[in-house]
């Protein structure tokens, strides 16, 4: 699992901070880092420094503006790579520079050529035309990509390494939380959970919300959200259902807690347990619906990620 992990970047500092995370998860398999970036084409000053020679004299001869572009683009690369610690072997790189294009449709098609198990990236990112595409591009391989994604919200408080300074790797997950509104689609998430949890030797905190109507309507629910069912009844049933996939997880030889919330909000409860269980890692499928007592893990895991200070992994299932 994971052994092959996209890393989409934006040449700036915020997106380079999913580089760490990554690492720690390829040293855990054994793995390969895929570095990607779509050429700028507004990255006038950067394609001049690598396609021209010292005196000013172009060093590609008579490269086309989309040939300097990709230089640039494959030049930054390579700095990257030079940063991640590959001494021991534990963890291979490889870089592509994608042509300029639709950056969610490029990396799309990057995906189907070269499918991968994992994608890191942080949800958004500035470069020196203050660009901000990783927002959008995120939304859009959350919304499309087969592939899991790990976002990571970026610090815009931490100062930026030297060009030279190693990546800093952290340390593995060590409790993770996994929402689950008892649909098939949610309980997709639990794979990759259970996956990255034996890896790391993490915790695994299972979590259902009973939602009441004593809040109100929801903005964010769609369909009939009324169900013809007690509060009690709920609440067991609920129980019932992540004991069972709790032990799934304990037959793996995994520590499982699992805990069943009534409240009136899914994405505060989710909150409010990640503070309280000191979770690092959320992991989440994109899509599942039911009704009252279970979370539409569709517009919930979009506000999650959004609000989210430790990292999120977002799975869309299939139809």
């Amino acid at each position: 699992m994971f052994r092959n992990i996209l890393v989409p970047l934006d040449g700036s500092p915020f997106s380079e901070q999913a580089l760490p995370r990554a690492i720690r998860i390829a040293r855990l398999t054994g793995g390969t880092l895929h570095l990607v970036t779509v050429a700028d084409p507004d990255a006038e000053t950067e394609v001049a420094r690598v396609t021209h020679g010292p005196l000013g004299t172009p060093a590609g001869g008579g490269a086309s503006a989309q040939d300097r572009r990709l230089q640039a683009a494959e030049s930054y690369l390579a700095g990257v790579a030079r940063r991640i610690p590959t001494e021991d072997g534990a963890v291979k790189v490889t870089t592509q520079a994608l042509p300029v294009g639709n950056i969610v449709s490029t990396l799309l098609a990057e995906l189907t050529d070269q499918p991968q198990d994992l994608i890191v990236m942080t949800t958004h990112g500035r470069g020196p035309v203050e660009r901000s595409w990783l927002g959008s591009v995120a939304d859009g391989l959350v919304r499309s990509a087969p592939t899991p994604i790990l976002l990571i919200r970026p610090d815009h408080q931490a100062e930026p390494s030297g060009d030279d300074a190693p990546f800093a790797v952290p340390g593995p997950f060590q409790n993770i939380l996994v929402p689950l509104d008892r649909s098939p689609l949610g309980a997709a998430a639990l794979t990759y959970a259970g996956g990255i949890a034996k890896l790391a030797k993490a915790k695994v905190h299972l979590l259902h919300v009973v939602s009441t109507p004593s809040g109100g309507a929801f903005p964010y629910l769609i369909g009939n959200w009324r169900e013809e069912k007690a509060e009690p009844e709920l609440v067991e049933g609920a129980r019932g259902d992540l004991e069972k996939a709790a032990q799934g997880l304990r037959d793996d030889g995994l520590v499982v807690e699992t805990e069943v919330r009534i409240l009136d909000h899914p994405v505060r409860a989710i909150g409010k347990a990640a503070g309280e269980k000191g979770v690092d890692l959320l992991v989440m499928s994109t899509r599942g619906r039911g009704g009252v007592g279970r979370l539409l893990l569709g517009s919930v895991a979009d506000k999650v990620v959004r609000s989210s200070p430790v990292p999120v992994l977002v799975y869309r299932p299939a139809n």
